[in-house]
């Protein structure tokens, strides 16, 4: 599969057992909801809603790149997210369960539809990865 923008839509959360039986518009308003309501946030990779720390920073900085450090320690003392958990804690919001990190969500399979995201109806919420080299490396909700 080629790199570039692509993107899923969940199946229909009323199709499984364990998710809500709710109409389509409320779920759907409720992840953009969610997504909306973090807006303001911090970006740092490995973060799922935590407040960031010096020391979750010096993490960060041993794990990832100088340059990533610096762009990430203006977020200090803020709620923070990486994409991937921006997405998983919105879809969980509406009982979807997904796994942490994009490559995983994208492979989870119980998808209804995949395809490049010019095909996209505007007027759905959906899922949005961004393939790289070896794998998805971004996800938005779109």
């Amino acid at each position: 599969m080629p790199a570039g923008n692509l993107a899923k839509k969940p199946i229909n959360p009323g199709d499984k057992k364990n998710e809500p039986k709710n109409n389509h518009k409320d779920l759907a308003q409720a992840i953009i909801d969610f997504a909306k309501s973090k807006k303001g946030c911090g970006y740092a990779l490995g973060s799922e809603g935590d407040i960031l720390t010096e020391t979750k920073l010096k993490k960060l900085k041993e794990i990832y790149s100088e340059e990533l450090f610096d762009r990430t320690k203006k977020w200090l003392s803020k709620e923070c997210y990486d994409c991937s958990s921006l997405v998983m804690k919105a879809y969980g919001k509406v009982g979807v369960k997904l796994p942490r990190k994009a490559s995983d969500q994208w492979l989870k399979g119980d998808w209804k539809e995949k395809g490049d995201i010019k095909r996209l109806p505007k007027n759905k919420v959906c899922i949005w990865y961004q393939m790289g080299s070896d794998g998805m490396k971004h996800a938005g909700i779109y």
